[in-house]
């Protein structure tokens, strides 16, 4: 008799697991299903063609099944929650990626009550099927539950105490090991290291966090979702505390309240026009490393003359950029707020900017002190970088990604817009709209990959180079020619407008082809690589002040000092437009002009190891905290 009962009871046992572990590969492949917005075939590809990752997810969702059924006790009403939270969360991640093109995110969620971002998502018309599907599923594991209940439910006699009979104490058990089983599995994502790309070797995958869409196609609706769910800690330094930014904050305070040498933005009447123009960069720096000339042998070739005779005749410079070959985005935040990334050392944008309410920019300053209109324009996915979180939390009233733009030409066979109908865009914006504008262009033109097959004729040869990367500079150095012809056009239509317009135009980082130069052993060639150009255009006259720091020479090649523009890393930029334009600027732009005439490139690449001892710094790292992981006093 009590071998028949240990039979039994094993049995069910073994039938239990069985069910939530097959219930669970097969929610796992739901998940994905519904992922792939209902696409079957990419549903497969995930077991597949990544079956670490799909069987991962399979243990996740075993885990999270496992709680629920020791929650609920019942089987099959335990799998038809867990399908009807699925359903509700990849319905609301279908209509998003529908309108967006981006998965479900985390700050979704977040910033629902803010601004209703979930209400957008929701297409009526499937909402009724979405209900439907969810009553079913509910009956469905109900009536499981029911023709099952002899086969797996477990029997006790009813003499014993309730405790006993539910099995109260070995359910919480589960669930407690269930909780600690999930964090322990989930921490390496929900932790990770916040750079652009972080390798999984166990699981044959990379984390990516500049594009989410590829994240979550690469690696799983869960992981994506968790690696989003990381809450960056940044390292707080020596001192910080309330008194301490609040005496930082009158320093500079009094220093911009005795500075009366400034024109007020509401006095200024023109717009402003903030262009990250994509791996723009001066080829002319690489002459003692790639060799090219005019490919019809006309001479060395001029790769960027409308830029050239822009420098000769407007303040002109060479910015360090902190990026190489890309991140482009980390280039974006110093740019535009004033606050670096030396210390973080992570990609704000989509680490710590969704968890902030507001971070001050040029485009909340400018809106906030002189009435402007705010816009972001970028020829591409919105969600990528995560800009459309982003941008609002830094002030702009309106983001316009490439679904919103009116003109998407391409040069030939490129996959991107060209810079021609990104300046349209901004053209159109200027003469639509007669209230002065802050308007911040990212382009795309530049974008890797550079493929030869993008150009029908290249105008540039390179002489002495493997055919890969002969190939690849040829293709680039094509785009960038392309690229200085529409830079050209745009400024020529500016002169014609009698809308007053301030330009301030960079490169945020050189394309990642000039191995020669940034994985060389000398530090001067490498910083070579990570020079690009920036420029101060008015098309009214206009008497440009100094800015107000020299900016670096040293590791530098000999142009940058004849340049007028100092020589700085991106978070310098900004402040240096306020400046050369002897306009009203935030505080923070007074500690600027220390900071950036102490370490004016504040870059690891560039200080090699060297220790900061400025103390213009020592406030600096204590501001960019507070604002980015501390207390937010500054504001």
């Amino acid at each position: 008799m009590v071998n028949r009962v240990k039979k039994q009871l094993a049995k069910k046992i073994f039938l239990n697991i069985l069910f939530v572990l097959v219930s669970a590969i097969v929610l796992t492949w739901f998940l994905e299903y519904r992922y792939f917005v209902n696409d079957a075939g990419r549903a497969f590809g995930m077991v597949f063609e990544r079956p670490r990752i799909f069987f991962y997810t399979a243990l996740i969702i075993t885990i999270i099944l496992t709680f629920v059924y020791a929650l609920t006790w019942r089987p099959g009403l335990s799998v038809a929650l867990l399908m009807v939270a699925i359903i509700i969360i990849t319905y609301i991640h279908i209509n998003k990626f529908v309108s967006r093109g981006t998965p479900l995110l985390p700050e979704d969620f977040q910033l629902a009550d803010q601004a209703g971002q979930l209400a957008k998502f929701i297409d009526i018309g499937a909402l009724i099927r979405m209900i439907i599907a969810c009553l079913l599923s509910l009956f469905l594991g109900i009536l499981f539950d029911v023709k099952t209940k002899n086969a797996l439910r477990f029997a006790f006699p009813e003499n014993l105490p309730w405790w006993l009979k539910r099995m109260i104490i070995p359910r919480v058990a589960v669930m407690g090991m269930m909780f600690g089983l999930f964090i322990a599995t989930t921490d390496f994502v929900r932790n990770h290291e916040g750079v652009a790309y972080q390798r999984v070797e166990w699981l044959e995958t990379t984390l990516t966090a500049w594009n989410q869409t590829r994240n979550y196609d690469e690696n799983g609706f869960i992981l994506g979702f968790l690696y989003n769910m990381r809450k960056i800690s940044l390292e707080e330094p020596e001192g910080y505390s309330e008194e301490r930014i609040s005496e930082i904050s009158q320093k500079y305070n009094d220093k911009k309240a005795a500075d009366d040498t400034r024109t007020s933005l509401k006095d200024a009447d023109y717009n402003i026009v903030v262009i990250l123009n994509e791996s723009f960069y001066d080829p002319e720096l690489l002459r003692d490393y790639y060799d090219f000339s005019a490919a019809d042998g006309s001479g060395s070739g001029e790769v960027t003359p409308n830029w050239r005779k822009i420098t000769e005749k407007y303040p002109s410079g060479y910015m360090y950029s902190t990026e190489y070959g890309g991140g482009t985005a980390n280039v974006e935040f110093e740019i535009f707020t004033g606050l670096t990334n030396y210390w973080a050392n992570t990609v704000p944008f989509t680490d710590i900017f969704p968890r902030l309410g507001s971070v001050e920019s040029i485009a909340s300053f400018t809106k906030e002190n002189g009435g402007y209109k705010t816009l972001a324009l970028h020829p591409f996915n919105g969600g990528m970088y995560k800009r459309n979180i982003a941008l609002k939390v830094e002030g702009y009233d309106d983001f316009k990604d490439l679904a919103q733009f009116d003109f998407t030409e391409h040069d030939e066979n490129s996959q991107y817009v060209n810079d021609r109908s990104s300046y349209q865009q901004v053209l159109k914006t200027l003469r639509e709209n007669k209230d002065k504008q802050t308007i911040e262009l990212v382009t795309m033109q530049n974008h890797l990959p550079y493929d030869y097959d993008v150009y029908s004729t290249h105008d540039f040869v390179v002489s002495g180079e493997e055919q890969w990367e002969k190939e690849k500079i040829e293709t680039y150095l094509q785009s960038l020619h392309q690229s200085d012809k529409y830079l050209g056009e745009f400024i020529a239509e500016l002169e014609k407008m009698d809308e007053k317009t301030v330009v301030l135009f960079f490169g945020d980082h050189s394309p990642g082809i000039f191995g020669k130069a940034s994985s060389s052993s000398s530090l001067a060639d490498r910083n070579v690589s990570q020079l690009t150009p920036y420029f101060v255009y008015a098309n009214f006259d206009y008497d440009f002040k100094p800015a107000g720091y020299s900016g670096a020479t040293e590791g530098l090649p000999a142009i940058v000092s004849e340049m007028s523009l100092p020589t700085t890393t991106p978070n310098c930029l900004t402040n240096t437009l306020y400046n050369v334009l002897g306009v009203e600027k935030p505080t923070l732009g007074y500690l600027l002009d220390e900071v950036c005439r102490d370490v004016p490139i504040l870059t690891a690449r560039y200080l090699d190891g060297k220790e900061i001892k400025a103390k213009s710094a020592e406030d600096y790292a204590q501001v960019v905290y507070d604002v980015l992981g501390g207390q937010r006093f500054w504001k």
